[in-house]
């Protein structure tokens, strides 16, 4: 059955936060703090086969096209051209991104934005996601790994000016940035969508985390719908 954008919602995916991702899997329960002789609290040492919480992965980004979907194992040729096999959560969340429109980008708009930095103190956006409504997306502004100098501003546009493309202020909660948007820079959102696009050729950005044996686990995947490629 196609999933509802309230099942989405509650799964606790945004794409923009690789935090959320981590909140689409069960936490598992933490042992308790052992107390040192001086009342100080410290960490209990993890027995040896104990399951890890989804904080202690590491939160890793695949981005490429579908080779092949097996059972519950993705493989994805990256940006690099390298093949890298993730395994999906079973259930896994799978948005679609499509093309935003240009009424979609306005003032009171929930967005995430990654951004290169201006000389002149603003930044340039490498890309716009508009976050439907209804669909949570937690404030924040800090590095992305989109190109090396990348920034995600996550939050609510505040002003909008068009001239020769737009000019966005995003109030991110614990401050605002100003961001240029330029024409030639996709502006995109998402809907729910299923298993049946992640096909060969398809392109996607898998929200996975690393175990420390080196394999990938994700529970997330934007994957372009149509002539769409995902931007961020």
């Amino acid at each position: 059955m196609r999933k509802t954008l309230a099942a989405s919602v509650a799964a606790g995916l945004t794409l923009h936060v690789a935090a959320a991702v981590a909140q689409t899997v069960a936490p598992t329960v933490a042992p308790p703090a052992a107390t040192s002789q001086a009342g100080t609290s410290q960490a209990a040492t993890p027995q040896a086969g104990a399951i890890q919480s989804p904080a202690a992965l590491t939160p890793t980004r695949v981005r490429g096209s579908v080779e092949q979907l097996s059972g519950d194992m993705l493989e994805v040729r990256d940006r690099a051209g390298q093949s890298v096999q993730v395994k999906l959560a079973n259930p896994v969340t799978v948005l679609a991104v499509i093309a935003a429109t240009e009424a979609d980008l306005k003032p009171g708009s929930s967005v995430g934005v990654a951004s290169v930095p201006n000389d002149d103190g603003s930044a340039r956006a490498l890309e716009v996601t508009v976050v439907p409504s209804g669909a949570r997306n937690n404030p924040l502004d800090g590095p992305w790994d989109l190109t090396p100098e990348s920034r995600m501003t996550n939050g609510t546009v505040g002003s909008l000016v068009t001239t020769a493309g737009r000019i966005i202020t995003v109030n991110y909660g614990a401050g605002e940035r100003k961001i240029v948007v330029p024409d030639d820079v996709p502006v995109v959102t998402f809907e729910p969508a299923d298993r049946s696009l992640l096909v060969p050729g398809a392109v996607v950005v898998v929200f996975a985390r690393r175990a420390e044996d080196g394999s990938l686990g994700a529970a997330a995947v934007a994957v372009g719908r149509g002539s769409v490629v995902p931007p961020m």
